[in-house]
Formats: structure tokens, sequence, C-alpha cells
């Protein structure tokens, strides 16, 4: 599996190489002189390939696209998504910083004027205004990313939506490229396709293309902790051990990803386990039996290695960052004779989720780790580190294959710590819970 992926990979950057590489093969060299016929390549590079660019990066932003199509490894998917996002940006800023002296030294034309002869007058102004929507959103997805709220974030980015047409009818009648040569039918086929593309994305945010499942149970495993099992209406989901889904509870809805912590394949009957940690989480709580969710996945790769490498399974859970565990758990009952550890860490014991469950898998040790107290008869305190793993493990930490899930600042803390304890960076693995 992993190398099928890589596989998959490989062949999607490929690709989007190959598509956004073609287009500039159409420029004619046929200007007067030599500076003339650099801006008009430069030009043309920045809004053709930058387009073609702009189309995949749409396509990967939506995760439907990306899981049907590409790989499950959506935070891969993700970090291609931005890295086009901005290759794609760079390049649309060549057009107007070439095609401006290009215009002014052949036709002394200066393009920003409002007395544009046509037909520029008519669609030299669409491209201005696709350019500033653009610099609006690369300013907001990089420096003011960390400072808006989401659902503000997020509105803006949906403005993006309009580019490609913008891109489109401000450079299809006026290109030199596009009208005299056989890029015209290409760029004829890329508008169809961003156009299914559209409808393909209206339709998911619908929830037409959306998994049904129907709320059977509804149980609290641990303070502000609840438990949700689900049974399919429509398109059952086969996730994997450790994977995440979408979950909305109407269609316009906003989605939230959850970890599938439970899946019984015979029924298809799924569970999630939801921690109050915001006001979409706390209604959550309050999920009653009959309630349907639109679900959309499987998504994610996590904890794939626990299933194939010969060395012990450790796990390191923060909160709810257990949810993929629970899963993993229940499989590794096939391997009998893996080793698995579970390092758990709560505040309180009262916070510990699926605490019966987790104690009963008499496959896997699990040691209870409690931050919120000085001393505890059973369990052990403070927090998950290194010189407490050396205690179960033995010294030589290297000869496991860890597994983390958590809140970041825990992830980035014991990843940094089994790196200094000569752990292979290939040996640890882990899923960030924080959305």
């Amino acid at each position: 599996m992993p190398n099928r992926q890589l596989t998959h990979k490989a062949f999607l950057v490929s690709l989007i190489a190959v598509t956004a590489a073609i287009p500039p093969l159409f420029i004619q060299l046929d200007e007067p002189t030599l500076r003339l016929n650099i801006w008009k390549v430069l030009a043309k590079i920045g809004s053709l390939s930058g387009t073609v660019l702009m189309f995949w990066q749409f396509v990967l932003g939506y995760r439907q696209a990306a899981a049907r199509w590409a790989t499950p490894d959506y935070l891969w998917v993700i970090g291609l998504h931005r890295r086009l996002g901005v290759t794609a940006g760079a390049l649309i800023l060549l057009h107007p910083v070439f095609i401006t002296p290009y215009y002014l030294d052949k036709q002394e034309i200066w393009l920003f004027s409002f007395n544009l002869p046509s037909p520029l007058g008519t669609f030299v102004p669409l491209g201005i205004t696709a350019l500033a929507i653009l610099a609006v959103i690369i300013l907001t997805s990089t420096l003011l990313r960390d400072r808006m709220r989401r659902e503000s974030w997020f509105a803006t980015h949906l403005s993006s939506y309009i580019l490609l047409p913008l891109a489109f009818v401000h450079g299809y009648p006026i290109g030199m490229t596009l009208n005299r040569t056989g890029l015209k039918f290409v760029w004829q086929g890329l508008f169809v396709l961003t156009g299914l593309f559209y409808i393909f994305r209206i339709l998911g945010r619908a929830g037409v293309l959306s998994s049904v499942y129907e709320v059977v149970r509804v149980r609290h495993v641990a303070e502000s902790v609840v438990d949700i099992a689900m049974r399919p209406l429509r398109r059952a989901l086969h996730p994997a051990s450790a994977q995440f889904a979408f979950f909305r509870r109407c269609r316009l809805c906003g989605a939230r990803p959850f970890t599938i912590s439970k899946y019984d394949r015979n029924t298809g009957e799924l569970n999630i386990t939801v921690k109050e940690l915001g006001k979409t989480t706390r209604r959550l709580q309050e999920t009653k039996p009959g309630e349907r969710f639109f679900v959309e996945g499987p998504f994610g790769v996590f904890g794939r290695e626990a299933f194939t490498t010969n060395r012990p399974v450790v796990m390191l859970a923060g909160g709810i960052g257990v949810t993929p565990f629970r899963r993993m758990i229940h499989e590794l009952r096939e391997l009998p004779g893996r080793k698995a550890f579970l390092f758990y860490g709560n505040q309180y014991e009262k916070d510990i989720a699926h605490r019966e469950e987790m104690e009963s898998a008499g496959h896997v040790d699990v040691i209870h780790i409690l931050s919120g107290v000085e001393e505890h008869e059973k369990f052990e305190t403070g927090f998950i580190s290194t010189d407490l793993m050396k205690r179960y493990l033995g010294d030589d930490l290297s000869a496991n294959e860890f597994f983390i899930c958590g809140p970041p600042v825990m992830i980035r803390k014991l990843e940094s710590g089994l790196i200094g304890e000569g752990v292979p960076e290939s040996q640890i693995h882990h899923e960030l819970f924080s959305y």
C-alpha cells in the first residue's frame, strides 16, 4: 500500500507538471526584436502556466475530488494545494509585469489607463480585477491567515472560485497565442473541465455526493466526551484503521473532521468520539439517535506502519487524541505476536475516554498519565516524556515504532525528545487532531 500511494503521488505531480508545461510550447516567437520576444514569453508563461496550476489547485482544494482521484493522504494533498497556490500566484504575477512593457513598447498602450481601445478596453479590466482578487487571497492566506477567524478566511477564500472564469474571459478574446494556435482547443477543454468541476463542487456542497449516516447510539465515555455510533443510509464508507472523515449535520452546515474511532465491517456502522472543545463540539454533545449526518471521506494514512513493522508499537495519546488508537488497538488483536503500548495522557482521571475498553485490551500495555494531580495510587503523574517511556520500554527507544496523536505542542515536544534519544524520524509518525 505505501508503494502504491507513492506511485499515485508521483503520477499526480508529474501530470500537473506536464500539463503546466504544455501551453508555453505554443508561444510564437514572431516579434521584431529580442526584447519584445522575451517580454512576450515571460508574460505568456505567467498567464498560461499559472492558469493551469490554478485549475489544479482548485481541484485538489476540494477534499472529495482529492480522495477519489488522487490519494487519501489528505495532509499531503493540502500541502500540494498550498504549494500550487504559491507557484500559480507567482507565475500569474509575471503576466502584468511583462505584458505592460510589451504593449507600451510595441503599441504605445498603457494597459492601466481608462481609455483603452477595443477590445482591450473590455477585457483588460477583467484581468486587473482578477489580479486584485488574487492579491487579496494571497495576503489573507499567508500574512493574515493566523489573525483571521476561520469563517472570515473561508469566506474570503471562496472568492478564488471566480478567478478562473475571469482568467478565461479576460484572456481568450485578446490572447494572441490562444487565438492563433491550436492552444485554443486545449483552452476550450480546460474551460469545460472547469465548468464540470464547479458543478461537481456545488453538488458536493449540497450533500448529493456525500455519504449519509443515521445516529443509532450516543453515550458519554468521559467528562464532556460522547461516543456517537452511526449506521449508513447511503454510500457506506470503508475506512482503514485510524482514518478520519468530515461530518456535517445539514447540507449547508460547516464540516468538521473526526477520527473514525470504531468500525464494524459487517454492518458498516461507525463511531466518532467527540470532546467538547468549542461551539460545534459542544452542540454535538447533545446529539440524539435518529439524527442524520452528511459524511465525506475517508481520509488519512496515519497508523498504517503499525501493521507492517516488526517493532513494538508505541502509541502516545494526549486527551481526545486517543481516538485513532481505539481502533488500532482493536485491530492489533489480529497480530498476536506484536508488542504494543499505549501511553495515555489526561489532566484528570475523569477525562479518560473509553477507559474500560482500553484497560481490558490484554494485548496492549496501557499506561495512564495524569497532569492535573501530583500523586496517584495507580497512575503515573506529570506528562508523557522519554524518561517515562524508558521505564516501560527500556533505554533503547529506537527499537520501537512510535505513533503520536494530540495537541501540536505535545507532538513537537515528543518528536524532538524521541529524535534526541536516537529514534529515526522514519519511526515517528504523528496525527494532529487540532482543526
